[in-house]
């Protein structure tokens, strides 16, 4: 939950400096970037700043989550989930192929009494 917070803070804060930098540009395509006012660079370093900061403090989010047993707590638990529900879908599964099988030499054969008939 705070790896998500952290990633969408990141991504704000990217869409707020890249929204900052854009205004500054010129509306045509192939013409030349107007020169940044004093205010406008003003504004666009200190959403560069915001940017560095909300990112440091994400890395740091992320490298707790890391530091922290409960991941892989989750995934071991997740593994054995699955390594259960594989082995009884495999129980299940060897129990219904005979019977599949049989079933499917039965048709058969019916099928093909019905054509030999006919």
């Amino acid at each position: 939950m705070f790896a998500t917070r952290a990633r969408r803070g990141i991504e704000s804060a990217r869409l707020g400096l890249d929204a900052t930098k854009s205004k500054g540009k010129s509306g045509g395509k192939g013409e030349e970037e107007l020169p940044m006012s004093d205010e406008l660079r003003a504004e666009v370093e200190r959403k560069e700043d915001e940017f560095v900061g909300v990112t440091e403090e994400a890395v740091g989010v992320m490298k707790n989550v890391l530091d922290t047993p409960e991941p892989l707590r989750n995934l071991a638990d997740l593994i054995a989930a699955q390594l259960e529900f594989h082995k009884k879908a495999y129980e299940i599964l060897s129990e219904l192929a005979p019977v599949v099988d049989g079933l499917q030499v039965e048709q058969e054969a019916s099928y093909r009494k019905s054509r030999e008939g006919a």
